[in-house]
């Protein structure tokens, strides 16, 4: 399996998305803003194992994952 490298830009932005989760009380605990963001990160580290899915707008980048969080479903575009 590949290994994702996050630059500083990437891992200062997941920093802040729990800082401004907890602060627009999303969610009630700062552990909780940073499991959830935790739990994006674990799964942008899978992938590179998942089977590509192209999009259908190239605007959006080639291929797309879907991160799934309970019954919510959240889209992720990104660029080879």
């Amino acid at each position: 399996m590949e290994k994702i490298n996050y630059g500083p830009i990437i891992l200062a932005k997941l920093e802040r998305m729990t800082s401004i989760l907890f602060d627009k009380e999303y969610f009630g605990f700062i552990s909780s803003a940073e499991n959830y963001v935790q739990g994006i990160t674990d799964f942008i580290n899978t992938i590179p194992s998942i089977a590509p899915r192209k999009t259908k707008n190239k605007k959006y980048g080639r291929y797309y994952a879907r991160y799934v969080v309970k019954k919510q479903t959240y889209t992720i575009l990104y660029h080879l």
